[in-house]
């Protein structure tokens, strides 16, 4: 390599790739790498070793590009606003490790501005400890990618990658780019969109205004893309020779078209060229400079145009429109790249690539850029790679570490809420000149326009800003505070009441519960008063205001009361039990009588049951022969199937039933009573009869013999209903078939 320094080193080396980050870049900045177990920095190691730079390159640059560990730079704070509120707040993960809130400082002046705002606002006016980070933002992809936990900013699948150790919390003025980037990632690491900014981005061609009224002193619009056409106009007349270009610009600052790879930002993808346009002929002058087609055969005639970024666009470009172009690409990615172009490009009269926003041009000795109009973006076009129109105009982001929200809601807030407007970026971008202008470097030009901005914008960024209540109050919103209500607390910056716990009360705006008198607690959260405070701990009671021992209340009162309660317990059953007996022979007795006056079987009809006593009446008539006598347990266990009592004797049932069919006077009686209760048990699907049910708590009568449930009745065949009534037996006599 010959003498070697970083700086030259790095001219050498420095292009953005897109598998590796511009080490170029790195090496200007004096940038520490670790990887493959050895650390590599410091001129001196170089200056020690310059004989055996190439073997360097070989054994200690490219080992430590794959899985490295990037140190940045952290930008020294600058005090802007006296008095401020720094107090050294920090965003405290999950693991409840403390962090300073991580920025990038990126490498053009409308970001560098807005990180500036960032810094100043949050530190100064919010509290919070933060780390602007220089040599974190190459590209606006590189951001996205350490906000993700990605380890290499450069790979688009974030391979290695810890989501919970971010080197980023947020972006800032993503480009298209990045929201390529963004939305490429896995999804368990995309970052959260915050913001879309409200002015635009645009990335086109552009030439100087003089070189623009020249043209229209002789009726040629230069700003207009159809002025280019080679077959009506020569706009070369206007412009500098493209010999010009490598007069002014170093052979180190040029991009070798044979270097102009697949994976390069400045990739000129000629194997898709070659498809779109047909054009075979790749070929640079010197390896530096490519002729389109329109003016191939005679250069003299080509317009000269310098780039550094969209080489393919401008490719396509001038084949579709038929522009008579002389092409060559710059380096980009540092500072002294970006200050040869910009100077380069004042000192002449060329087509030039350039960004807006952005201040390197504004305002240059009184010489305004302007833009080259070209065919509408056509988005569904470019997208399959055909790229004759012109760039859209986008809109930038402001991109967070997805796990911000949880972890810090302020600063969530505040990054939600940073936006600018078209005006503000026009007046940023000619204060930053202005400053630059005066000899101030660019980190001081964008340090002292961010100050400026602050202090005379304040009614723009209070709303960005947000509250934190004091002690009982809380905010939901985070725009204002608003009174905790009774029942609940509301500790120092309080999102959302708490209720009141169990054993303490909270008056309206209570920092904190109080504690309920000595003894005595509440029986449910959300408490609000002392009054509330009405049950014990402890093993205490509250009685007529005052906790008492439990063992205390337990001899003196539980103790009797529970023996009073028990006896009254007993003496209600019983009572309750006889009332119960009584109601049920009350009802049995009715159906009983009702029974004999059906079946014709009273007294009056010469029949007595065996518990009655004969009167005068039946001595007069019968004379000294008893009347027929019927077994009382025999006519109530028939009184029973007449009330579907299931606790019916079939030994008796039998008996009475025997007896009336054998009397042949009363067998029709005795058969339309037993039909009827018969249809009753075999037709239990009928809503309109009373099913069987158990009999009161009545005693069995003597000598009953349990029987099988009427659920037993369910076959619907007179066998179902006889076996019921006498399940081990044949029919008996009086069953009427």
């Amino acid at each position: 390599l010959g003498p070697v320094s970083w700086n030259n080193l790095g001219s050498w080396w420095s292009r953005e790739n897109a598998g590796a980050p511009a080490i170029g870049h790195i090496m200007k900045s004096r940038a520490r790498w670790k990887g493959a177990g050895m650390f590599c920095s410091g001129s001196a190691f170089l200056q020690f070793f310059q004989p055996l730079g190439f073997l360097f390159l070989i054994f200690c640059i490219l080992p430590c590009v794959h899985g490295t560990v990037v140190n940045f730079t952290v930008i020294p704070e600058v005090q802007c606003m006296t008095p401020n509120n720094y107090i050294g707040r920090k965003l405290v993960y999950s693991d409840r490790s403390e962090h300073p809130v991580f920025i990038p400082y990126a490498g053009w002046a409308s970001a560098q501005i807005i990180s500036q705002v960032a810094n100043i606002l949050l530190r100064e006016v919010m509290g919070y400890s933060v780390q602007l980070l220089d040599g974190a933002a190459g590209n606006s992809g590189q951001p996205i990618n350490y906000i993700a936990g990605c380890v290499d900013p450069d790979d688009a699948t974030c391979a290695q990658r810890d989501l919970n150790n971010p080197k980023l919390h947020m972006s800032v003025e993503t480009w298209v780019y990045g929201m390529g980037r963004a939305a490429g990632l896995p999804l368990a690491v995309q970052p959260t969109l915050l913001t879309v900014l409200e002015y635009d981005t645009y990335l086109g061609q552009y030439l100087w205004g003089d070189v623009v009224k020249a043209g229209s002193a002789d009726g040629l619009t230069l700003d207009y893309y159809k002025s280019y056409d080679a077959s009506q106009f020569k706009p070369f007349r206007y412009f500098d020779k493209w010999q010009r270009m490598l007069e002014l610009l170093p052979r180190d600052y040029i991009i070798p078209c044979s270097e102009m790879g697949k994976g390069t930002v400045n990739d000129r993808d000629a194997e898709n060229y070659l498809k779109v346009t047909n054009d075979t002929n790749l070929t640079c002058y010197q390896d530096l400079v490519w002729f389109s087609e329109s003016c191939r055969q005679n250069t003299t005639e080509c317009v000269p145009l310098v780039v550094q970024y969209n080489y393919r666009n401008a490719m396509q470009q001038s084949w579709f429109l038929n522009m008579p172009i002389a092409l060559v690409g710059v380096r980009s990615g540092t500072s002294d790249y970006d200050n040869m172009y910009y100077g380069v490009i004042r000192r002449s009269r060329f087509l030039f690539g350039w960004y807006q926003p952005d201040d390197s041009l504004v305002d240059s000795e009184n010489r305004l850029p302007v833009m080259l109009t070209l065919p509408s973006a056509n988005v569904p076009a470019q997208n399959k790679g055909i790229l004759w129109t012109g760039n859209a105009a986008i809109r930038p982001r402001n991109y967070a570490w997805n796990l911000l929200p949880t972890v810090d809601r302020w600063v969530t807030f505040f990054a939600s809420g940073l936006n600018f407007y078209s005006q503000d970026m026009d007046g940023l971008m000619v204060a930053s000149r202005l400053y630059k202008d005066q000899g101030l470097s660019a980190l001081n030009a964008s340090r002292a326009v961010a100050c400026d901005w602050v202090k005379n914008n304040s009614a723009r960024w209070l709303p960005w800003i947000p509250v934190r209540c004091p002690a009982g109050q809380y905010s939901d919103s985070l725009l204002d505070c608003s009174d905790c209500p009774a029942g609940s607390f509301c500790p120092l910056n309080a999102n959302t009441p708490q209720a009141c716990p169990v054993g303490s009360y909270c008056p309206a705006n209570a920092s904190q519960p109080l504690g309920c008198p000595d003894g005595m607690s509440t029986g449910r959260a959300g408490a609000f008063s002392v009054v509330n405070c009405t049950q014990c701990a402890g093993g205490r009671l509250f009685i007529a205001g005052s906790c008492v021992v439990f063992t205390t209340v337990l001899v003196s009162i539980v103790l009797p009361l529970i023996v009073v309660v028990a006896v009254a317990a007993v003496a209600g059953f019983k009572y309750g039990t006889r009332v119960g007996e009584v109601a049920a022979e009350q009802e049995l007795r009715r159906k009983v009588a009702e029974l004999r006056r059906r079946l014709r079987i009273t007294a009056r009809d010469g029949y007595m049951l065996s518990t009655e006593r004969p009167s005068v009446w039946h001595r007069l008539r019968y004379g000294a022969d008893p009347p027929p006598r019927l077994q009382q347990a025999e006519v109530e266990a028939a009184a029973r199937l007449a009330l579907l009592w299931e606790d019916v004797d079939t030994r008796h049932l039998d008996k009475f039933c025997s007896m009336l069919y054998d009397t042949h006077s009363k067998r029709p009686l005795f058969k339309d009573w037993l039909l009827e209760v018969a249809a009753v048990l075999l037709d239990p699907r009928d809503e309109g009869v009373e099913r069987p049910r158990a009999s009161p708590r009545l005693p069995p009568p003597i000598g009953h013999i349990p029987v099988r449930s009427f659920s037993s009745f369910s076959s619907g065949s007179s066998a179902g209903v006889r076996a019921a009534f006498s399940p081990a037996r044949a029919r008996p006599s009086w069953w009427p078939g």
